[in-house]
C-alpha cells in the first residue's frame, strides 16, 4: 500500500502551542479512523526549529538557496517536496499571520516564481477570536497558490470550537486523503492556471538575462513550454 504525507507547519512563537494542539488532534483521530491507510504525518512548529531571519537580499532567486543561511529550512523544503498534502496554520496575531510564519514564507519566496510545490493539495488553518476577519487565511491561500499548491480548505479554528464543525473538517480531510488513495485527485483549477500564465509571461525577463536558479529552472524543465498550468502538470511525471 502506497504512503501518503502530509505535511503540517504550525507558524507559533509558542511550546506548546494551542494551535498546534488543535491539529495534533484532529489529525490523531483521522489517522486512528483509517487504519487501513498508511498515514505518514509531520507536525513541524518553527518556534522550535533553527530558521534564520530573511535579509532580502534576493541571492535565493539567483543561487537557488539562501546566501547566508544553512539551517532548518532546506529540510521542511524536502518534506514538503515529497508530500501529497501540505498544510499551514498559523495564530492570528493582529489580524494576521505571525511573525515567525510570515519569516518562513519570505526564506522560500524564490520558490513561488518557479511553483515549486505543484501537484500537491493545501490546506491553510488560521487559530484565533470570534473577532478575526479573515485576512490571514487569504494570505496563506494565496502563498500556497503560488508555490503551486491547490488549496482544498481553509478554516478559522478558535479555542472553544463545536465538535460538529470539527467533525465536518475531519470528513473533508478524510474525501481527500481517500481521493489521493484512489489517485482521483485534481491538481489545478482557474486559479493555478492563471497563476502559472502570469509567471510564463515573467519568465520572459530572466530569459533575457539568462542567469540565475529561476532561469535555469525554467529552461532546464521546459516549463514555458505549455498552454496551462493543468497541461504542465499532466505532462510531468
Amino acid at each position: 500500500m502506497e504512503e501518503i504525507k502530509i505535511s503540517i507547519i504550525v507558524g507559533t512563537n509558542n511550546n506548546p502551542s494551542k494551535t498546534w494542539g488543535k491539529l495534533y488532534n484532529i489529525f490523531k483521530d483521522i489517522k486512528n479512523r483509517l487504519l487501513e491507510q498508511k498515514l505518514n504525518i509531520c507536525i513541524y512548529s518553527l518556534s522550535g526549529m533553527d530558521i534564520s531571519m530573511c535579509r532580502g537580499c534576493n541571492s535565493c532567486f539567483y543561487l537557488g538557496k539562501c546566501k547566508y543561511f544553512q539551517d532548518e529550512l532546506s529540510s521542511i523544503i524536502h518534506d514538503i517536496k515529497s508530500s501529497d498534502i501540505v498544510i499551514l496554520a498559523s495564530p492570528v496575531y493582529l489580524n494576521n499571520i505571525t511573525g515567525i510564519c510570515k519569516n518562513f514564507l519570505d526564506r522560500m519566496a524564490y520558490l513561488t516564481h518557479i511553483l515549486y510545490f505543484r501537484k500537491k493539495l493545501g490546506i491553510v488553518f488560521t487559530y484565533g477570536s470570534r473577532s478575526y476577519t479573515g485576512v490571514a487565511n487569504e494570505y496563506l491561500e494565496m502563498v500556497m497558490n503560488y508555490f503551486g499548491i491547490r488549496v482544498v480548505l481553509n478554516e478559522k479554528l478558535q479555542e472553544y470550537e463545536n465538535d460538529f464543525k470539527l467533525e465536518n473538517l475531519k470528513i473533508v480531510i478524510l474525501k481527500y486523503i481517500r481521493e489521493l488513495k484512489g489517485k482521483k485527485t485534481i491538481h489545478s483549477n482557474e486559479i493555478l492556471n492563471n497563476i502559472y500564465k502570469n509567471i510564463r509571461n515573467e519568465f520572459r525577463v530572466y530569459k533575457k538575462e539568462k542567469n540565475g536558479f529561476v532561469y535555469d529552472y525554467w529552461t532546464n524543465h521546459k516549463i514555458d513550454q505549455y498552454s496551462s498550468f493543468e497541461e504542465l502538470i499532466d505532462n510531468e511525471k
